[in-house]
């Protein structure tokens, strides 16, 4: 069985992600392939993967006139419980910075400076949504809100 989340990193935004976590890695890649079936999303992965982050348009952006949302959910992460207890201290913060870079990407459109190291206001605002994501994902492992 495979128990679904969706988590919002920043309550002041409606944007927002889903979290799947499966019982086993064996569970956890048959739900990908029947979300991706369902989705008509192409999700790429290999069977030994341990958790996948699947990152989603959300809008788009086009040279003139205005911005059409087709979602407001950015990303989908896929976990399972019998690689979370092997090895979860590693697997969570690692799907949780390709999503906060999925975050980035589609919800902020690249908005990030990577130049300046004077200003740290774009890798402190990455560092945060990170933290936030971490965070979201340990709450809807341990059923809190």
């Amino acid at each position: 069985m495979t128990r679904t989340y969706a988590v919002r990193p920043d309550r002041c935004f409606d944007v927002w992600f889903s979290l799947h976590v499966s019982s086993t890695r064996k569970e956890m890649n048959r739900h990908i392939e029947a979300y991706a079936k369902s989705t008509w999303n192409v999700v790429e992965h290999e069977p030994l993967t341990a958790g996948l982050c699947q990152a989603t348009a959300i809008r788009e952006f086009p040279p003139e006139g205005k911005r059409r949302w087709y979602s407001d959910q950015f990303a989908t992460v896929f976990l399972n419980d019998e690689d979370l207890k092997k090895n979860g201290t590693e697997i969570v913060p690692h799907e949780a910075l390709h999503c906060a870079l999925a975050h980035e990407r589609f919800v902020m459109h690249y908005s990030m400076d990577y130049s300046s190291c004077d200003d740290m206001e774009h890798e402190e605002r990455l560092c945060y949504t990170h933290g936030r994501i971490v965070v979201g994902i340990y709450k809807a492992l341990r059923g809190k809100k």
